[in-house]
């Protein structure tokens, strides 16, 4: 009769599975001119009127020496999608041909808790004058 089969290796345990990441809530911030147009960027007043208070005290503020330049400061490290709109031209004046439209840019990035981002929101474009 044949030999028996060798003893079978005792089995290990199952790996442990990888923490599972942690549910931060999902946040969407829309920056906008704050009603703002032509060549000067918004106040810190208008935007204070302009977004929500809750994002306005915990997440916004604007650059201290760069007037229209809005900050954020990200409350998580995180994969953040970055969507930017440009702002759409204003209309010549003696042809009252409207200006162009924004173009659109997305981009994904890594970025760390307590960074700021400085954002430079375009306003559309004014009404050109007529010579």
């Amino acid at each position: 009769s044949p030999p028996p089969p060798p003893p079978s290796p005792p089995l290990s345990p199952a790996p442990p599975s990888p923490p599972s990441p942690p549910s931060w809530p999902l946040l969407t911030a829309s920056l906008t001119p704050c009603g703002q147009t032509g060549r000067l960027g918004p106040s810190l007043s208008q935007c204070t009127i302009a977004y929500p208070d809750s994002f306005v005290s915990s997440f916004f503020s604007m650059h201290p020496s760069l007037a229209g330049v809005q900050a954020i400061t990200l409350p998580y490290s995180a994969v953040y999608q970055i969507i930017a709109v440009g702002a759409a031209g204003g209309t010549h004046g003696w042809s009252e041909n409207a200006g162009g439209e924004g173009a659109q840019a997305t981009g994904t990035f890594f970025l760390t808790a307590g960074q700021v981002l400085y954002v430079l929101v375009g306003q559309k474009g004014e009404v050109s004058c007529a010579h």
